[in-house]
């Protein structure tokens, strides 16, 4: 489970102009800049991910891990799951997060 302090308010950030959207097989990346310089992030899985709802979970234990494990910053991250990660494993996921994370990150202010 996520810190209260590292969770990040969702109907707040989807109101933000300021971030950029990172697509990969399974995943949607919205990322922004954090004024308060701490890690933040959300993972959003809907019914349609999978019906298991311990699937679904696992799926954001995975994401959420991964994302906790990287030296970001002071970063707003929203990851969006598509329906195809169901079918995923969790070390293809993990390869996407990854990759997504080591890559030069977007810079909203431009």
């Amino acid at each position: 489970m996520i810190k209260k302090d590292n969770r990040l308010p969702v109907e707040d950030f989807l109101k933000r102009r300021d971030k950029k959207t990172v697509s990969t097989k399974n995943l949607v990346f919205k990322i922004a800049t954090n004024p308060e310089g701490v890690n933040r992030c959300a993972v959003v899985t809907g019914a349609k991910v999978d019906k298991k709802a311990v699937r679904r979970h696992r799926i954001k234990r995975v994401i959420t891990d991964e994302i906790a494990r990287a030296a970001l910053g002071g970063v707003d991250v929203l990851v969006l799951v598509s329906s195809g990660a169901g079918k995923a494993k969790d070390k293809e996921l993990r390869d996407q997060v990854k990759k997504i994370l080591k890559s030069p990150r977007p810079n909203p202010s431009s």
